[in-house]
């Protein structure tokens, strides 16, 4: 009966282990944070070797699974997650990047790293940033975005330059921007600027152009900014301004996937500038025409002003709201041998001043292909065409300062539908109708672009590699300027003029590197050693006639030949490298580099042709230390770096250690003469940077920090010193004389602090929201020039005047403003005529007329001689920033998505130039801004600006304090909010949609500055450093709303 008993209850046991062991099949769907598939993700039952990886589409199958197993989820990048089963056969997973990016890698020089292992000051900028950005050319997109890295847009005209300065200015006359590589291949920018388009009406000032702007910013994988010359001393003489490395996308083994986005929008200018309307301008009018210094009737038209009406507002004929269009459709996809990514893209920006816009068609195709375990090769191409109406928006005598100055009484068009013109009213400018003047210059700029690279890949052992690469960069621009006879009432034009020219420039580059990636133990090396040959042949050529029979045929072959001017160039330059670098780090936590790149240029004579560049780093992961483990759930990172590098910068004309011979006409005929002085004995730019930096982490990384402190002393300026008057100069219009030498001289130092904050605030399946915080200074001081009392001008000129705006000496940051400073206005006439009479403009008198009077400007007598002249002149102000900034806001919410980007500058100086028009006071036929209302006057003492005068006796618009202005601003850079739909979300019959995003992004948002111009986001004049901070009319960046659609399939 017992052994009944005993058989019974074993019999149950037996069973109830049945019941509870049985096993299940699960199954589920892994995917991102944006219901994206993930594939390739490990799900393993923990503690068995029971698992799968999911597949294309982030689906996954686990047999012999129990109640109560815990699955776990891995993948690279990515936090691992946990699930217990309970009583579900189903288990979706979404899954979150991980707190750290320390496991990313990062691309460097000539190679990549794990950005844990990084011993200088490298930055990166993944594409899923960029994605959220609708911008033109990709330069614009790294805005804000990395500390240390100053981007300002030159102006808002589409394709135009923006400036990019890392880490401060480097060089006093050169290119200060930095060197830009594409999959290897550098960047050039022999077709970066628009040609002199100022003489048929084109820009007349802002001409250049950006060289990103044919790359299609959608193709873009990531960028990488070497800061420091550590990490960009590897590509010597050309990386004094920092390097800035881009990758594009490639393709990955399994599903092809095919995406296509469209975005399209409505730009239009964010401000519009306070001027006088009819009424206010026929009173200005009447009153001014009749001061001492016009000594004329009012007009006849302006009798009454109360009765006249707004008359034409001239800033809102020439801006409009102008469409903006974008269509991307790429596919990528591949096998384990075959990967490939191709691309094709399509943009249209019309701009928002009349008779501008860019149009730009482009094509990629990156391929891969692997032979086998030892040979791997492919290529990459880009195929890009643009078209760019260059117009006459961004000048000193272009559309918006004409726009400005044009009386409202002037029609745009008279009743016949022929330009308003000055005939139709006696208060006017003289000037062309700024609409006609648009509308009858074409003013064009086209060009292709096709680069790109191949390579070969070579393992030639297991931990040795070889790659040859042979990059490439062709280039065409060719631009045409038309100036065309008129008639507009009392103006005319009888002479029509047409100006072309064509370049072509083709750069290559050939190198061949082997890397060796030996460990022993925990000791790891990465050692590289390599050579690189460059190459750039450029061409170009002009032409110019005049007097056509028609102009409805400009063509240069049907001007009058007698009026032919041609002109052509064509040169080559050469580089060759030779480089080496060795990385090593003993179990990730103390870390060592050091490089050495030998280059050789064709610029320089034989005395100084060779450079040596050498760079040296390392760094201590301090948070990997047995007594950082108390404080480890805090404290979950902490690293120190320092490097020490030397860089050079070549930018100079080619052969300048050699004199040239110019054609020279005389009365005895034609002939030559010397062109310029030779200095067998120029060299580099070089450039000397320390760094030190610390990387910290906080409560298991959540929490990032990175601060740099460095210091860049550039010295060997490559420029020219001032020659004796008598030698002449080819920069006067005279065109005789001797151009002085190229030399090296001078040094400038930049300090500077660099500090990025990342925070992940929260963090869940359904709710996230990140914070990026950037910030940056510099101070920028000029140390050594050529002599004691040595100085450098930098001066513009216009139609009326020339205008020394900068001047660059020791103990001061470069392109300081300088000028007169101000002290109020005359208004009591003992302060002109007592026994102590104030100091006056030494070519001016005490005349009401004819001189200094009542309402004019008082300036300082600095020197206390009792005359104001040069003498008086001093530092004004300051174009560098105290200091920029931007934080980034990122929010999701299940399938919704927000970013708001925020960004700006503090404590930098701009020199508002227009207001030397529209607050002159000196023309009764131009008109003014509404503060002019509130001038000096006999009935009007107490006016905050000066007096009328015609032709600005007193010279109260000569270069002063009066016009500089805070440019400090916080803007709202951008704001885009999302959707993003999964698979599955309309149901089975259009399930072959992987992702639908649909976004809408308003840019520019709302500026807060106190700035009266424009916009406060004034960059420098053709990037040049010695115009950094002029506002002389530049074009407004926009204010775009945009509405996209991405599909995924």
């Amino acid at each position: 009966m017992i052994r009944l008993k005993l058989a019974i209850i074993v019999f149950i046991l037996i069973g109830t282990q049945h019941v509870f062991s049985q096993e299940d099949n699960v199954s589920g769907t892994v995917t991102d944070k944006s219901n994206l598939p993930l594939p390739g993700v490990t799900v393993l039952v923990k503690g068995t070797t029971n698992g799968a990886l999911t597949d294309f589409d982030g689906n996954y199958e686990l047999q012999g699974v129990s109640k109560g197993d815990i699955i776990v989820f891995s993948y690279v990048g990515m936090q691992t997650v946990q699930k217990i089963v309970i009583d579900s056969v189903q288990i979706n997973v979404v899954m979150i990047p991980e707190a750290t990016d320390l496991e990313q890698v990062v691309v460097i020089g000539y190679g990549q790293s794990r950005k844990k292992d990084l011993t200088s000051a490298i930055s990166t900028i993944s594409g899923d940033v960029l994605d959220k950005q609708t911008v033109t050319n990709i330069d614009q997109g790294i805005q804000g975005l990395v500390s240390g890295v100053t981007v300002t847009r030159s102006t808002g005209r589409p394709g135009g330059a923006v400036s990019v300065r890392i880490r401060g200015t480097t060089s006093v006359t050169g290119s200060n921007e930095p060197l830009y590589i594409i999959d290897g291949v550098n960047v050039q920018n022999s077709e970066s600027d628009s040609f002199n388009f100022s003489r048929f009406g084109g820009t007349g000032g802002q001409t250049a152009i950006s060289p990103l702007s044919a790359l299609n910013p959608n193709d873009i994988e990531s960028i990488t900014v070497l800061k420091d010359a550590s990490a960009a001393a590897i590509y010597g003489a050309q990386s004094s301004n920092g390097v800035v490395l881009i990758t594009t996308k490639r393709g990955k083994a399994g599903k092809a996937k095919i995406s296509y986005e469209t975005y399209a929008g409505i730009q239009t200018v964010p401000k519009l500038l306070d001027m006088m309307n009819l009424r206010e301008f026929a009173a200005y009018s009447n009153e001014v025409r009749q001061s001492p210094s016009t000594n004329l009737p009012p007009a006849p038209q302006f009798e009454n002003p109360n009765i006249l009406g707004d008359g034409t507002n001239w800033q809102r004929e020439i801006f409009r709201a102008a469409p903006i269009t974008n269509h991307q459709l790429s596919i990528s996809g591949g096998k384990e041998k075959t990967k490939f990514y191709a691309s094709a893209n399509y943009f249209d920006q019309e701009g928002i001043v009349i008779n501008s816009g860019l149009r730009r068609f482009g094509l990629r195709l990156n391929l891969d292909y692997k032979y086998n375990e030892w040979i791997k090769f492919g290529h990459n191409i880009n195929l890009s065409s643009s078209l760019e109406q260059i117009g006459l928006n961004d000048s000193r005598n272009g559309t918006i300062i004409n726009a400005l100055r044009q009386t409202p009484n002037v029609p745009v068009r008279n009743p016949d539908g022929t330009f308003g013109s000055p005939e139709n009213g006696l208060g006017n400018t003289g000037a062309l109708n700024p609409i006609a003047a648009s509308e009858i210059r074409n003013s064009t700029l086209e060009r292709f672009k096709m680069n790109g690279n191949i390579y070969l890949d070579l393992k030639l052992a297991n931990n040795l590699k070889f790659r040859t690469d042979l990059g490439y960069d062709y280039n065409t621009a060719k631009t045409q300027s038309f100036f065309p006879t008129y008639d507009f009432g009392s103006l005319s034009n009888r002479l029509n003029s047409s100006f072309r020219a064509a370049n072509e420039g083709l750069y290559y580059l050939f190198k061949n590197y082997l890397t060796y990636t030996p460990s022993i133990g925990n000791h790891n090396f990465d050692i590289l050693l390599g050579t690189e040959a460059q190459k750039t042949e450029f061409q170009g050529l002009s032409g110019q006639r005049s007097n056509f029979p028609s102009n409805d045929v400009p063509g240069l072959n049907t001007g009058d030949a007698e009026t032919s001017l041609s002109e052509s160039f064509e040169g080559a330059a050469s580089l060759l490298s030779y480089f080496g670098r060795i990385n090593y780090d003993y179990n990730s936590k103390y870390l060592f580099s050091a490089s050495l790149r030998y280059d050789g240029s064709s610029k320089f004579g034989p005395n100084n042709r060779w450079g040596l560049f050498p760079s040296v780093s390392a760094a201590w992961v301090v948070s990997d230390e047995p007594f950082m483990e108390s404080i480890s759930s805090a404290w979950s990172y902490f690293k120190i770096r320092a490097g020490y590098g030397t860089s050079g910068n070549q930018d100079i004309n080619n052969f300048l250690y050699l004199s040239f011979l110019r054609n020279q006409n005389t009365a005895l005929g034609s002939g030559f003469s010397l062109a310029n002085f030779n200095n067998p004995n120029v060299a580099w730019e070089s450039l000397i940077s320390p760094n030190l930096g610390v990387e910290l982490g906080f409560l298991d990384n959540n929490i990032r920090l990175d601060v740099d402190v460095y210091r860049k002393t550039s010295k060997d300026f490559l420029a020219t010193r001032p020659i004796p008057g008598f030698l002449g100069s080819l920069n006067t219009l005279s065109f005789i004389g001797v151009n002085a030498p190229v030399e090296n001289f001078g040094e400038m130092i930049n300090d500077g602090i660099d500090l990025t904050l990342n925070t992940k605030n929260i963090t869940n399946e359904k709710f996230s929201w990140d914070t990026n915080i950037v910030f940056s200074l510099y101070r920028n001081e000029i140390t050594e020039l050529s002599g004691e009392n040595d100085a450098i001008i930098g001066t513009l000129q216009d139609e009326e005047i020339i205008a020394n705006l900068t001047r660059s000496e020791v103990g001061q940051p470069i392109g300081m403003f300088y000028g007169f400073v101000t002290d109020g206005l005359f208004r009591d006439i003992d302060e002109l005529t007592g026994a102590e009479p104030a100091a006056i403009p030494a070519e001016s008198s005490v005349d009401e007329a004819n001189g200094t009077w009542l309402g004019d400007v008082r300036f300082k007598d600095l020197n206390d001689d009792g005359v104001i002249d040069d003498n008086d002149r001093t530092f004004i102000g300051n174009p560098h920033p105290d200091f920029t900034f931007s934080m980034t806001n990122n929010f999701r919410y299940g399938m919704f998505d927000l970013s708001v980007f925020l960004q700006g500058t503090y404590g930098n100086d701009i020199y508002n130039y227009t207001r030397t028009y529209i607050e002159g006071v000196n023309r009764f036929n131009a008109n003014q801004a509404t503060s002019v209302i509130d001038r000096y006057s006999a009935t009007n003492t107490d006016g905050s600006l000066p007096r009328y005068s015609d032709g600005d006796k007193n010279g109260n618009i000569r270069v002063s304090d009066r016009f500089i202005e805070d440019g400090s601003y916080l803007r709202i850079q951008s704001v885009t909010l999302g959707c993003t739909l999964p698979k599955g979300t309309f149901g089975e019959k259009i399930k072959f949609f992987d992702q639908i995003r649909v976004y809408t992004t308003i840019q520019n948002l709302y500026t807060f500055t106190n700035y009266s111009g424009y916009d406060p986001e004034v960059g420098s004049l053709n990037q040049s450093a010695l115009f950094k901070g002029i506002d002389f009319g530049r074009y407004p960046v926009p204010r775009t709303m945009t509405l996209g659609l991405n599909v995924q399939f």
